[in-house]
């Protein structure tokens, strides 16, 4: 039996659903505890007394945690299964949760934030490695559009969560909530020992290449790059919006809070447009190919309105402008996130997407100290937003011309061709 048809095989049972649910259960949590630090940084910064440097550094501190947690993630997810490390990821970002009620200085919100990263940084691999396993080829876009719709919506629906709970709690017992929640969600993922095929489970530990081997496919170095490029600008608008529209636009905290959960409502919109777009073409006969790169095109050009968005005075304008780019943005980061469970075996799908996902670690990495230096020195967001801008039509040329054909990949067969 072929790689393929043997993957077919596992990825016939109704329990995958149930299983999507919770991936999507996660990815909810993981970005509501963000939020919860985004829309509460006016009020964090005054408190500690942080400039945008200092709080460029905080955030720095999660995305080198989440970097390195991302690509060795990855790695241990193929080594021990999708169960048992999305497990572990879970408890290691609710124990980094709670642990913010203790914060007393900037240097402990930053280490909080580091031991947040750490849980946070295999979900992805974690999560995309699960869909590979449970999921065929042509459902693959539409479940993976629905694990990253949990960020959005958790996006979304935090910052009205938050100023609520901020007004009546405080800071500390909001971090706290979304720990509690995360201890509740590796309570029920555990409890379901029984449902995972124990094929799945023996099928890791006997199928297993040297990592050295992806570097060698021109594919790999297509899908890295375009995490490069993707990640900061949705990492940007994850951490920095809440800032923005305070800073440069005059608003309130609970004004902006209230205001933000729009853009990410339109990110909603585009996730599960995304995958589930490049799935129906590919259900009405289109290959895989042609359908992702498509709908990464379109998506593209979309994503370039974010321009405009700091030239912008009224309100619904530039509220817009965000929600078009950040449609865009989903509807390519969904598509971004399925190709390597496309183009690798599901055994390597987690070691693919944490590699892959150190690359976005570092360039956000870069892009944030930029930020945070560029708005000291400029007083304003103009900067960001335009080198955030030159990022779209590079996407789009790496997506159409590095990547190659979106279609499975035999490294073994290639391999052995070229021995």
């Amino acid at each position: 039996m072929n790689t393929n048809e043997h993957e077919s095989s596992v990825n016939i049972s109704p329990f995958r659903w149930m299983i999507l649910a919770l991936l999507f259960m996660q990815t909810f949590f993981s970005y509501l505890d963000n939020q919860v630090l985004s829309v509460l940084a006016p009020v964090l910064r005054k408190e500690f007394g942080m400039d945008n440097t200092d709080y460029s550094n905080i955030l720095n501190a999660f995305f080198l945690a989440y970097t390195l947690a991302y690509i060795f993630g990855g790695r241990v997810m193929d080594k021990i299964g999708a169960r048992a490390g999305m497990a572990i990821a879970g408890l290691c970002g609710s124990t980094a949760s709670v642990l913010h009620t203790l914060v007393g200085s900037v240097f402990g919100l930053g280490f909080c934030r580091f031991l947040r990263a750490s849980g946070e940084g295999p979900v992805s691999p974690g999560c995309a490695k699960t869909v590979a396993e449970w999921f065929p080829v042509k459902e693959r876009g539409f479940a993976t559009s629905v694990w990253l719709s949990g960020a959005t919506i958790g996006a979304t629906i935090a910052p009205v969560v938050v100023v609520w709970m901020y007004k009546l709690f405080g800071w500390r017992a909001t971090f706290l909530a979304t720990g509690i929640a995360g201890y509740l969600w590796v309570a029920l993922w555990l409890s379901l020992k029984r449902k995972w095929p124990a094929e799945m489970l023996a099928r890791r530990k006997t199928e297993h290449h040297p990592i050295r081997l992806l570097f060698r496919q021109r594919a790999m170095w297509g899908v890295m790059m375009l995490r490069f490029f993707l990640d900061p600008v949705w990492f940007f608008y994850i951490f920095w919006l809440p800032n923005y529209l305070v800073d440069d636009k005059g608003l309130s905290v609970t004004a902006a809070g209230l205001l933000t959960w729009i853009p990410f409502l339109a990110a909603d919109v585009g996730t599960l447009a995304g995958g589930s777009l490049a799935s129906w073409l590919q259900h009405r006969g289109w290959s895989v190919n042609r359908a992702h790169k498509v709908v990464m095109t379109v998506s593209a050009v979309m994503m370039m309105c974010s321009v405009a968005v700091p030239l912008l005075a009224a309100t619904w304008q530039y509220v817009a402008a965000m929600c078009v780019s950040i449609i865009g943005m989903q509807m390519f980061g969904s598509n971004n996130h399925v190709v390597p469970t496309q183009l690798f075996p599901s055994r390597m799908v987690g070691t693919v997407a944490g590699v892959v996902g150190g690359c976005a670690g570092i360039s956000s990495m870069m892009f944030t100290r930029f930020i945070g230096v560029s708005v000291d020195m400029t007083g304003n967001y103009l900067i960001p937003f335009l080198v955030a801008g030159v990022f779209y039509p590079v996407m789009l040329l790496i997506a159409l011309a590095v990547v190659g054909r979106i279609e499975r990949l035999d490294i073994a067969a290639v391999e052995a061709a070229r021995a």
